[in-house]
């Protein structure tokens, strides 16, 4: 087992949990935004006279979600693949406790990311307490899970997952939001152990700087997907209005805004619908395999697609009964139209789409 630290702050503490956490075959990786004025005497000592021990130093003010990805390398690095890798938060109380918690937990089920998730004892602070049910909540809208949790540091999952986390975005406390994403947009089974502990408002004093960083992080996975549909939206509007002025050219049935293609009347509404389609969802599919999901094969193209395709076909079916039979406005109704099948399609990608993308055999 590996077990990562961050340390920015060493003290006596931390020499306590790693003698009570040391046994055969475990290791530690301390990763220290190191001070050159103010060398850390706790870690000097735990260099020298813990053998099991590794100190990583990074340059002063480097945030938690660098110190952790470099501790993930070296692991990388002499680590064989099934093993467990368990991080703790700085801050944690009762460290050995809870340690031995998770890492149970994630012996009992390889597969997942397994997270210590606590729920405080004790006066909370109203705005602090409001802060951290609306990032639960957002987060729970724009990923589809539900984490009560979200910024626990407390987690153990497979060294097979280390390569693929290195690569997830974030520099600070709002890299561990960013795996959480990750994990259930890479179809990565999160298990949660719920804990108590008391709320400690110095312990739990985040800057608004790390707040906005995981704020930010989740409004652009939010707005990576709104805007695909913006391009999708404009897209049908302009090729709507286009297509009926050309009238000379394509021979458009004005009462029925029908174009003849192959002795067969197509519906200019149609030819919108198909022509946003295939450009937002084009932009869609490569800003989440590049942006987002980064990774996805052939097997998941030809899903996506068609997805696209059935999705499209309900929302032609759904448009022509809004406009025809309600009179709505193609502008309104396709808005309303797709409101109605995001849910079906989120579901569908989740499931169905990117179901390749399980990195183990157990995740589900």
């Amino acid at each position: 087992m590996y077990v990562v630290m961050t340390a920015n702050e060493p003290d006596a503490g931390l020499i306590e949990t790693i003698d009570a956490l040391a046994g055969e075959g475990v290791r530690f990786i301390i990763a220290h935004a190191a001070r050159e004025d103010a060398p850390s005497p706790v870690l000097m000592h735990l260099e020298t006279e813990r053998p099991s021990v590794t100190v990583l130093r990074m340059p002063a003010g480097s945030g938690r979600g660098e110190l952790l990805k470099e501790a993930f390398r070296r692991i990388v690095s002499e680590a064989p693949k099934g093993e467990c890798v368990l991080t703790l938060d700085e801050d944690l109380q009762k460290p050995v406790l809870a340690a031995r918690a998770v890492e149970n937990a994630w012996r009992r089920s390889k597969g997942s990311l397994v997270v210590g998730s606590f729920r405080y004892t004790g006066k909370i602070p109203f705005f602090r307490n409001a802060a951290m049910k609306l990032r639960r909540s957002i987060f729970a809208v724009t990923s589809g899970s539900r984490v009560y949790d979200i910024e626990s540091g407390l987690r153990a999952f497979s060294t097979d997952l280390l390569e693929e986390f290195i690569g997830v975005k974030g520099s600070s406390f709002d890299y561990e939001t960013a795996i959480l994403l990750y994990a259930g947009k890479a179809h990565i089974r999160v298990e949660e152990i719920p804990m108590e502990a008391p709320f400690n408002a110095s312990a739990h004093r985040r800057s608004f700087a790390d707040s906005w960083l995981i704020y930010r992080m989740i409004l652009t996975f939010m707005l990576t997907s709104f805007s695909c549909s913006v391009i999708d939206y404009a897209t049908v509007l302009v090729c709507n209005g286009l297509l009926p002025l050309l009238h000379s050219a394509v021979r458009v049935d004005p009462a029925t805004t029908l174009i003849p293609v192959f002795g067969y009347g197509i519906d200019t509404k149609l030819i919108a619908l198909v022509t946003g389609r295939v450009i937002g969802s084009g932009c869609n599919f490569l800003l989440n395999r590049r942006v987002v999901f980064k990774s996805g094969g052939a097997g998941s193209f030809i899903r996506y697609f068609t997805l696209v395709a059935a999705l499209l076909a309900a929302n032609y079916g759904l448009i022509h009964l809004i406009t025809r039979e309600n009179g709505l406005p193609l502008w309104l109704a396709q808005p309303i139209v797709q409101t109605v099948l995001y849910p079906i399609n989120f579901i569908l990608q989740r499931k169905w789409v990117f179901r390749e993308r399980v990195p183990l055999g157990e995740a589900k």
